[in-house]
């Protein structure tokens, strides 16, 4: 692969911002925040445990996710899921200033596709990881 010097270069750039960037949403999207704020718009108990069993219920989609990464363009798929989780966070923020029974809905949807997409990033992001940290080793 024929690759100039300046592109991995470029590339680890956005790989490390992307890893800081990842890093500061897990960190405000954890569970004792999430399960906050569920429990300040009024969701019950059996509710708040669901949404927040959320990450690790789809750490499968890792698991289905790895054999797709591989045949498809890391950086690429790294790309589209990182843009649709960032999004999905700007979507729950906006969701956050609805009032009634749709906030926890719209809540919840968002933060299913956000964790998704994240593992989604997490599978592309290591498997690209591999790729990158290999040709930077090799200038």
């Amino acid at each position: 692969m024929n690759v100039e010097f300046h592109d991995p270069e470029r590339s680890l750039k956005n790989f490390i911002r992307e890893g800081i960037f990842s890093q500061i949403t897990f960190s405000l999207l954890t569970a004792t925040i999430i399960s906050s704020y569920l429990a300040v718009i009024g969701a019950n108990s059996f509710l708040i445990g669901l949404l927040v069993a959320i990450p690790y219920m789809t750490t499968i989609t890792q698991i289905i996710s790895a054999k797709f990464v591989e045949k498809r363009s890391r950086k690429k798929v790294a790309v589209f899921a990182s843009f649709v989780a960032k999004n999905s966070i700007l979507a729950i923020a906006i969701v956050s200033f609805i009032d009634g029974p749709y906030e926890i809905l719209a809540f919840a949807f968002f933060y299913l596709i956000f964790n998704v997409c994240e593992d989604l990033l997490t599978v592309a992001w290591s498997s690209w990881t591999r790729d990158l940290f290999f040709r930077c080793t090799t200038w």
